[in-house]
């Protein structure tokens, strides 16, 4: 459905509200939405807070699959992504087996699979499944950036960014490559490119959080906090992903005050008990 492709764009653009203004029109005036306006809706509506309600539309999705109504490998790739936001990483990780085995070249599919095992920690089969996106399209963007994600491999980065340079993913990653190489100024400049493309990139200002962070500059953190609030409440990734990085410094005391407050805003949000 060609709306559902403009609110993909829109919420790419850091237009979220715009974004879900748009699926809830879908979702509105059609008696059955395609499986992935259904998804993305629920994604969208975990995004902004919605959380009951995006947990309804992310089970619309998983109880079509299971009344036997889903048949395509894009629809089943679909609902693995439900069934990955509601929590449940062993049928997710089933229902990307059989997206992929229906049709090998989904290419999103075989992305997002590397993207959950990248979330469970599991970087090698992570890594087979961008390889294997990448031996159906070795120009397949998102599977270059989960290459340099998984290996570090600034190669294939740059490939990415040759590709599109307004790639806000790869702009995101190359940030983060380039901080843990203490490259600060063109991780700083890359942050700069990716939040004027997308401001609500959550991991371009992940970044900035664990910066200032880091840096102990409590202001500068607390307006990161106070920005990602008004297009995201409560969302627990910015505090996870700073959590993380302190906890990599052996900021030990205040990782885990952070990982607190990110399970306390969202007690579902297993990154955080991780």
């Amino acid at each position: 459905l060609i709306a559902t492709q403009l609110a993909e764009i829109l919420r790419g653009r850091g237009q979220s509200a715009m974004a879900l203004a748009l699926l809830q029109q879908v979702d509105a005036g059609l008696e059955q939405p395609p499986t992935r306006s259904i998804v993305e809706y629920g994604s969208l509506l975990q995004f902004v807070g919605r959380r009951d309600d995006a947990r309804v539309q992310l089970q619309r999705a998983l109880d079509r699959y299971t009344d036997g109504l889903v048949f395509s490998s894009e629809d089943t790739g679909m609902v693995a992504r439900a069934s990955w936001l509601l929590g449940d990483f062993h049928d997710a990780n089933s229902l990307f087996t059989e997206a992929t085995r229906l049709d090998p070249s989904n290419l999103e599919a075989q992305v997002l699979w590397g993207e959950l095992f990248l979330e469970k920690y599991n970087a090698a089969d992570a890594q087979r499944s961008f390889e294997d996106a990448l031996a159906v399209n070795s120009r397949y963007l998102p599977a270059l950036v989960g290459i340099a994600r998984v290996t570090g491999n600034r190669e294939a980065l740059e490939r990415a960014l040759a590709i599109n340079p307004s790639s806000v993913l790869a702009l995101q990653t190359q940030a983060q490559l380039l901080f843990i190489n203490d490259a600060e100024e063109e991780a700083l400049a890359a942050i700069d490119e990716a939040l004027a493309i997308n401001p609500e990139s959550m991991k371009s200002l992940s970044l900035l959080g664990a910066k200032a962070a880091l840096e102990e500059r409590e202001q500068d953190f607390a307006e990161l906090r106070a920005r990602i609030d008004a297009f995201s409440p409560n969302n627990p990734q910015f505090l996870g992903d700073v959590a993380d990085t302190l906890g990599k410094q052996y900021r030990f005391v205040e990782a885990v005050a952070l990982a607190r407050e990110a399970i306390a805003s969202d007690p579902n949000y297993w990154q955080g008990y991780t």
